[in-house]
């Protein structure tokens, strides 16, 4: 193909990018593409196939950004079968913060395909939104909160933050209530209005309440003498 051509075919996938909609350029991927992300960032290396950038680049970014990831390309220049895209992107992450990165892309292409990428980009933005795990700027947790809405509450310490799910209750199926653990920094333990009164109904009020629970905060110091288990009360008979 001529550089008329390389240059359309980039044309027309960074037409859509900017649309947010990136499927015509995961399709234009030789299967065995190379992908260089320079600098010296947690990803900065070479991804060796489709299943690799799929799976470690384009993974990382569905797991911190909230929808699609939106790039315009500002200048595009080809030689033969090379081709340099200048482009910025504009994306949020599930935590709110913005994550609008500048790129310069060379793409060199062979019958159509696109076989290497070499990326250079903010490298200090990317450290700054997902260089560190998330949530490892936390520094105090809520050991015990009650929340309205269990399942967008599970998406923003999940998927947000990176806690893991380390003990639930289940009844009928339903995450009535569940400890989350990020790393060793701290414990979070999650428990639902309606799982709040399903225990109550016919305990001790004076000795199980659950109001003053919600918005107390502990340094996570502290979390190593809190108990591996919940208190009897919230688990089922073993």
């Amino acid at each position: 193909m001529t550089s008329a051509d390389n240059k359309q075919r980039m044309q027309n996938i960074f037409s859509e990018l900017a649309k947010g909609n990136g499927g015509p350029f995961v399709d234009s991927f030789a299967d065995d593409v190379r992908w260089t992300i320079a600098g010296k960032t947690k990803w900065s290396r070479t991804y060796h196939g489709r299943k690799d950038v799929i799976e470690n680049i384009f993974g990382m970014i569905r797991q911190r950004i909230d929808g699609n990831v939106k790039v315009a390309a500002h200048r595009i220049v080809a030689d033969g079968d090379l081709v340099v895209v200048e482009a910025s992107g504009s994306a949020t992450t599930k935590t709110g913060k913005p994550y609008d990165n500048g790129y310069c892309w060379i793409f060199r292409l062979a019958d159509g395909k696109v076989q290497e990428i070499t990326e250079y980009l903010d490298t200090e933005l990317v450290t700054r939104v997902f260089g560190e795990e998330p949530g490892a700027n936390l520094t105090q947790t809520v050991p015990f909160f009650m929340v309205a809405d269990m399942a967008a509450s599970l998406r923003f310490y999940v998927d947000g933050l990176g806690f893991t799910m380390t003990n639930s209750w289940r009844p009928r199926s339903t995450i009535e209530w569940c400890w989350l653990q990020r790393g060793g920094r701290g414990r979070v333990g999650v428990l639902s209005v309606r799982g709040c009164d399903r225990v109550l109904q016919g305990a001790d009020l004076a000795r199980h309440r659950c109001t003053p629970a919600v918005g107390r905060q502990r340094s996570v110091g502290d979390q190593r003498d809190r108990p591996r288990r919940p208190p009897a009360v919230f688990r089922k008979p073993d």
